[in-house]
């Protein structure tokens, strides 16, 4: 694999070739604000058609987004700096998987928003399948944001330095508002004059919307009047984490419910326990990873099984096959 890496001279870079190849989007990242790349192609040096966009509005905030036709399939290391990210995708899909802690894993697809928080550099790999279409919208503030921020908004910069800090990651559907503000960023072209200050806008005002949701204080009321909001945050946050030790609990604390409150939420409203959704989506993600060609062992350990054996006595249980014919079809 080869290192695609911004130059620290570099403010902003776009590339908007007929191709987008590793060559061309070899001066993308910078390397200390906002990450690096690696990415090993499957079968061509054209990863897709389209184009790749970044730039440092200022010293706290890098904005990158993308549109990409006709994508080839392709792994990745993705190396992420210290602070909080915050990532719209209109189209495509993805898998994470952190390679210091295999069991933290972050599906992305089309109508998402991934807020993940960084405490220190860490690095990613990323699967993308074929796909006709990929487009996004990242936004990136690093720490020092937030620690200056703490002097006018406290409230948000205690959210984000919390994710930061604890190194949480979570996925959820976009709101309506979001999926705008982020649809202005991806059609705006960063090379034209007095952008940067456009971008700046949209780039907090994406903050402020994806910090919403999270605090909303929930009451007794707002459960009864809002229990699909709650349930789809639940299901949203199984799906980017469906490791074997997550718990009720957990659910229960990111949903800012009691867990009987979402055991029961979860009992009438769609008739199944919560553990029985977080099984049926750790089985379901199993099975696509067996699928997909990850090792037995593999996929046992990224879902947070003690040994090989204990998923194999789980996934006969659920399928009545063993993970070696799921593995083989």
């Amino acid at each position: 694999m080869s290192e695609i890496s911004q130059t620290d001279s570099m403010k902003k870079v776009t590339t908007h070739p007929a191709d987008v190849t590793e060559d061309n989007i070899r001066s993308l990242m910078h390397e200390e604000r906002i990450g690096k790349i690696d990415i090993a192609r499957h079968g061509s040096d054209s990863i897709a058609s389209g184009f790749i966009d970044a730039v440092q509005v200022n010293e706290e905030i890098a904005v990158t987004k993308g549109r990409l036709v006709g994508q080839r399939g392709y792994n990745a290391e993705i190396a992420n700096v210290p602070g909080l990210n915050i990532e719209v995708r209109f189209a495509g899909r993805s898998q994470s998987i952190e390679r210091s802690d295999a069991r933290r894993i972050i599906y992305v697809e089309a109508g998402d928003v991934l807020v993940a928080g960084s405490k220190g550099s860490s690095m990613w790999m990323v699967t993308s399948s074929p796909q006709n279409l990929f487009e996004a919208v990242s936004v990136h503030f690093n720490t020092t944001f937030f620690e200056n921020l703490a002097k006018r908004e406290a409230n948000i910069a205690a959210w984000a330095l919390q994710l930061i800090d604890t190194n949480t990651s979570s996925t959820l559907p976009a709101s309506t508002y979001l999926k705008a503000l982020a649809s202005r960023l991806l059609e705006t072209d960063f090379k034209s004059s007095g952008q940067h200050l456009k971008v700046e806008a949209l780039a907090l005002e994406i903050l402020l919307e994806a910090w919403l949701p999270d605090t909303k204080a929930t009451t007794d009321d707002d459960v009864r009047t809002e229990p699909l909001q709650i349930i789809e945050h639940a299901k949203a946050l199984i799906h980017a984490n469906p490791r074997a030790d997550l718990t009720v609990e957990e659910l229960a604390k990111a949903c800012r419910i009691s867990q009987s409150q979402l055991k029961s939420l979860f009992k009438s409203t769609l008739g199944r326990s919560v553990g029985a959704e977080i099984r049926t989506v750790r089985m379901a993600t199993a099975n696509q990873m067996l699928r997909d060609g990850v090792p037995i062992t593999n996929t046992a350990s990224i879902l947070g099984y003690k040994s090989p054996e204990a998923f194999s006595r789980a996934v006969k249980q659920h399928f009545g096959q063993s993970p070696s014919n799921l593995h083989k079809s």
